[in-house]
Order: C-alpha cells, then sequence, then structure tokens
C-alpha cells in the first residue's frame, strides 16, 4: 500500500540522517538504543522508545518526522536532542528507564500528588491503561 511504503521511505532517510550525526553528539540516543530491553533489576528500559517501536506497530519516529514536516535532518535533530535532554533532566540513573510512572517517572509520583499538578484522565488508553496528564 502506498502510504505504508511512504512511510517506510521517510523512516530509511531518517535512519540514514541518525547515522550521519557524529556519535560524539548521539551519545546519549546511541546508549539508549543499546541497552537491554530489560535492565538486571527487573524495570522495562527506554531500549524500544529509543528505536522508534511502539506497542500499536506505528512507529515513534514518524511523530518527528510529522512534526518536521517530514524533513528527516531536522528530525534526526530533534530525536537525538530530545535523548539529550532526558538524559540531563533525570541523570544516568533513570534517563534510560521506561516513561512510566514505574520507571523514569517514580520519584516524580509524590511531588505531583502533593502539587495537584496532575490530572487523571476519565479515558483508558488502547490498552486499558490509566492516563495521567
Amino acid at each position: 500500500d502506498t502510504v505504508r511504503e511512504l512511510e517506510e521511505e521517510h523512516l530509511y532517510r531518517l535512519q540514514i540522517e541518525l547515522d550521519s550525526i557524529p556519535l560524539v553528539d548521539k551519545v546519549a540516543y546511541v546508549k539508549a538504543c543499546s541497552i537491554p530491553a530489560r535492565l538486571s533489576s527487573g524495570e522495562e528500559s527506554c531500549k524500544y522508545e529509543a528505536m522508534g517501536i511502539n506497542d500499536i506497530g506505528r512507529s515513534r519516529h514518524m511523530a518527528y518526522l510529522e512534526c518536521c514536516s517530514f524533513d528527516a535532518t531536522l528530525a534526526a535533530r530533534k530525536i537525538v536532542q530530545y535523548w539529550e535532554e532526558r538524559l540531563e533532566l533525570f541523570g544516568v540513573a533513570r534517563a534510560f528507564l521506561s516513561m512510566t510512572l514505574h520507571g523514569t517517572m517514580k520519584d516524580e509520583v509524590e511531588w505531583m500528588m502533593a502539587t495537584s499538578s496532575m490530572m487523571i484522565l476519565p479515558q483508558r488508553d488502547g490498552r486499558g491503561r490509566t492516563v495521567i496528564f
């Protein structure tokens, strides 16, 4: 189908751009892609997120491409920047856990509850999980 072929072509170009970024500029992204999917502690890592894989069979990286008007160079820079900022924000100990309340965000749950800075949405996600906004 044509749409799927176009997506695959854009993702291929994005991967070429990601590969062309010097290693020194994408250390956090490379680490996120290379760690095991499940850590020795039993916690899930961010490996699939970094590689662009999601639960519903659509590449997470397509969101970057769509946001960047399918400019693969810009999307690649944004992906790398996201991982650098995530590492800076959460530190090495938590940056590479899954972005869940049991992973990267586990230390923020108490603060979010105390400051009322979150809201539980009435709808659940596609897998039946509670959505916190």
